[in-house]
């Protein structure tokens, strides 16, 4: 169907955000639409997110990841929050008493940058986990005391850590258009309606064609 319009489409080498975000921060795409916040550690410049009103207004909010990262964060501490919270590949310590305002507080303490320096350097992440229990103690919240003791042994996992600061991405070609599309071709687009929808008989298809696809095309 991409191709019976003409559209121009990538397939991502890992996941889909970090093939945008790769291409967000080159400069070959102004702006990604997308709810997850994952793409900020990958590198994007600019989301755009549906307003809650969309269905009414049509309006769509616009966030520049380098007014987030102005508030003094940088990739270590957004991993470390996404550890914490929960993202794509896990679902967090939520359950064991970390909320964002926890997960914001060791970011900002630098926990993001020990934690990838132990991870470079090899070193045992004993020392690692003892930091942020020190930190946690030093509040005056119990929440976040009580939370220092529920860190499983086994946290973090360095598989998913790894899946953060080295995703599997295209090597993309600056220099090559990210939007190149073809034309549209009607006789694909006509094959491709034929194997998937059930419009009925031959004058079924080409009223669905006037009413539903040649707008499109118009376009």
């Amino acid at each position: 169907m991409l191709d019976g319009f003409g559209f121009c489409w990538i397939e991502a080498s890992g996941e889909a955000e970090v093939e945008l975000a790769e291409m967000s921060k080159l400069g070959m795409i102004d702006a990604i639409m997308m709810e997850d916040s994952d793409t900020i550690i990958f590198g994007v410049t600019t989301i755009l997110r549906l307003d809650l009103t969309f269905a009414m207004t049509g309006q769509v909010r616009k966030y520049e990841v380098s007014n987030i990262m102005n508030l003094g964060f940088d990739k270590a501490g957004l991993v470390i929050i996404a550890l914490l919270v929960g993202g794509d590949y896990l679902i967090g310590l939520s359950t064991a008493g970390c909320g964002i305002e926890t997960a914001l507080k060791l970011a900002h303490a630098g926990l993001g940058i020990w934690l990838i320096e132990a991870i470079e350097h090899q070193t045992n992440l004993d020392t690692w986990g003892d930091n942020i229990c020190d930190e946690l103690h030093k509040s005056s919240l119990k929440c976040q005391q009580d939370f220092a003791n529920s860190i499983p042994a086994d946290f973090p996992d360095i598989n998913i850590v790894n899946l953060y600061l080295n995703p599997a991405v295209h090597q993309h070609d600056i220099h090559q258009p990210a939007v190149s599309g073809n034309s549209s071709s009607i006789s694909l687009l006509a094959i491709f309606a034929e194997e998937n929808f059930v419009w009925g008989d031959m004058a079924g298809i080409l009223e669905h064609f006037t009413n539903d696809i040649l707008p499109g095309l118009v376009m």
